[in-house]
């Protein structure tokens, strides 16, 4: 097995890599990520974005990767292989990288398709946390189907960060995002959520919001879109003051309904398996397993 430098390959290689993902995607998790692929792939031909590709003697690909250092943080962006022992080279070469090198912290987060990944975790110091994929089918649009209540204006980006902040624990090694839990990273992820397309393209007219009387927010439910008449609840939180009062299913319900009106057929969101509570509320709204996601980080 030879691991070169992605960034090397013929365009025409790394574009059958993107193809078998992109096409993964749609398949399994009826996730449209095309788009990603072209800023990964701008980023990639320009030499600003590291990255391996496994070959064989042959050259035939056996697995790749790609990978960035942001904010002290090794964030590796993919992870595919055919073989455990490819896994397993892929991931010792990321950790020996030059960027790993100065990283503070490593996070992997994806839908990954690396054999043996949990094998080969444990003994490099690295642990795995599961997120479950689960997704609803949505009725069609009903004539009353309206919202109650408000959705997202941007002039809630600064309320939502605040809820945010309240609503996670500070520190969280494993957590995809905001990780140490400073202001900034949850400033930045609300960002990333609502500028990006990281995770779909956000619309503010499927989420909806639940003000606090005293200013602010109670809950939030932030939605993309992720493909044609698939929405994405990539984000919900309710406060810690006010939980127990079911925010958080009025809003996830507000969301289906918003979604059915904007002409989706479909609903998918991200639980972690930690977080048992928000897994058995979604169950009884009918949304049902469809994959599995990882997060890998070295838990401190």
């Amino acid at each position: 097995m030879i691991v070169r430098d992605w960034r090397a390959a013929p365009v025409e290689v790394v574009s059958r890599l993107y193809d078998a993902e992109t096409a993964r995607w749609r398949h399994d998790l009826h996730w449209d990520i095309a788009a990603q692929w072209a800023t990964v792939e701008t980023a990639r031909a320009n030499r600003q974005l590291p990255g391996f590709i496994a070959q064989s003697s042959s050259g035939d690909v056996l697995g790749w990767s790609f990978h960035l250092l942001h904010r002290g943080a090794l964030q590796a962006g993919a992870l595919v292989a055919d073989s455990p022992a490819t896994t397993e080279r892929l991931v010792d070469t990321i950790l020996r990288s030059d960027e790993a090198r100065t990283a503070s912290s490593l996070m992997m987060f994806g839908y990954l398709q690396a054999p043996g990944l949990d094998a080969c975790l444990s003994p490099r110091g690295l642990t795995a946390e599961r997120y479950r994929y689960l997704q609803k089918a949505l009725p069609s649009r009903q004539a009353d189907s309206r919202v109650t209540g408000r959705t997202f204006d941007h002039a809630d980006t600064t309320a939502v960060t605040d809820l945010l902040v309240a609503s996670y624990d500070a520190v969280d090694p494993l957590r995809p995002f905001a990780k140490t839990g400073r202001r900034d990273e949850w400033v930045e992820y609300v960002s990333q959520l609502t500028f990006g397309n990281g995770c779909g393209t956000f619309e503010p007219d499927m989420s909806p919001v639940t003000p606090c009387e005293f200013g602010g927010l109670d809950g939030a439910a932030l939605v993309t879109r992720i493909a044609p008449g698939v929405a994405h609840l990539a984000q919900v939180a309710v406060h810690p003051v006010v939980r127990g009062r079911k925010i958080g299913s009025q809003l996830l319900r507000g969301a289906m309904t918003a979604a059915q009106r904007e002409g989706c057929d479909r609903l998918t969101l991200l639980v972690s398996e930690r977080n048992e509570a928000a897994g058995r509320l979604y169950e009884r709204l009918g949304f049902v397993e469809a994959a599995e996601f990882q997060s890998v980080g070295r838990a401190e």
